[in-house]
């Protein structure tokens, strides 16, 4: 029986701190983020205490030890389990973006002056610590479509408008397949302009 009863103990054990690291990592978007308010409550009344019930039932499975009594037994199973459920339901609720997933803020889409091209800015996990931003191209004429990644200070945004906005404008200039890219104030730095290159995807950043 004891075999059986170290086995649950190490099942118990796994599943448990698998979830509990689930949740850290997600409340943290894989450390790449401040957590907020409801994950540091959610890592306190769970992830906490359902670590501290993995660690147990990993030491009773491991160990060379007596097994605490029965009753100990059943306690220790039950809590895990309760724990467990409602990590697994915390679990179900965290987003995958930012972090598995990319999570990408974008502007409105427009078009080239010459109707060439559909283009947008996206910013990608946003007021984390890994975001970064790109363009994004569509050929009208082809379908085809790129992302091509812009050097913009993203790290600087700590609140911006997300919906209905423009954070950029690109147009043609005297050379084909040379673009001129230029921010707007709608982004909460300087204004930046690039020289974008739409066959070799080559960016130059202009000083002006």
């Amino acid at each position: 029986m004891n075999k059986y009863i170290k086995i649950t103990f190490g099942i118990i054990g796994v599943i448990g701190f698998f979830f509990a690291a689930w949740m850290l990592l997600g409340f943290t978007a894989n450390f790449q983020s401040t957590i907020d308010l409801v994950g540091t409550v959610m890592l306190f009344l769970i992830g906490i205490p359902l670590t501290v019930l993995s660690s147990v039932s990993l030491y009773f499975c491991l160990s060379k030890k007596a097994l605490p009594g029965s009753v100990m037994q059943i306690v220790i199973i039950v809590l895990s389990i309760v724990m467990i459920s409602m990590a697994w339901h915390t679990v179900n609720r965290i987003s995958a973006e930012g972090w598995l997933e990319e999570a990408v803020a974008a502007d409105t889409m427009k078009t080239t002056s010459d109707d060439n091209y559909q283009y947008g800015i996206e910013i990608i996990n946003i007021f984390q610590r890994n975001s970064y931003s790109r363009l994004f191209i569509k050929n009208i004429e082809s379908g085809e479509e790129k992302r091509i990644e812009i050097d913009l200070p993203v790290d600087r945004i700590g609140a911006l408008v997300l919906d209905d906005v423009n954070w950029a404008y690109l147009e043609p200039t005297d050379t084909v397949n040379i673009y001129h890219l230029s921010t707007t104030d709608e982004l909460p730095f300087p204004i930046e302009h690039f020289e974008i290159n739409l066959e070799t995807d080559q960016v130059k950043k202009v000083e002006e």
